[in-house]
């Protein structure tokens, strides 16, 4: 029970030091994650696509989305209400995104 808060659970990540990993999500939302210190999605090596005009990744207890190594690509959906950054980049990746 309670009421959602931010940090509420980690955060999902996509690959790994030695695993290149590729997720498509598709009109999901993302709340209430970052526990983990990094993002509510930590996208470590690979390539991550985000569809949908329900698309949403908000309330992290640290930034929204971390892209490490590799792409995101977000065509729709929002990024909101995070305690750091909406979208983190580190050198060498890429992103495309269309926002509503």
């Amino acid at each position: 029970g309670g009421t959602p808060q931010k940090g509420d659970w980690n955060g999902i990540q996509i690959g790994a030091p030695s695993k290149t990993s590729t997720a498509v999500f598709d009109s999901c939302q993302i709340n209430f994650g970052g526990a983990n210190g990094t993002a509510a999605l930590y996208i470590y090596s690979g390539s991550v696509t985000i569809n949908g005009n329900g698309a949403k990744v908000a309330s992290s207890s640290t930034r929204g989305i971390r892209v490490s190594s590799g792409s995101l690509s977000m065509v729709g959906g929002t990024i909101s209400n995070c305690t750091g950054n909406g979208i983190e980049l580190s050198a060498g990746t890429s992103v495309f995104s269309t926002f509503h």
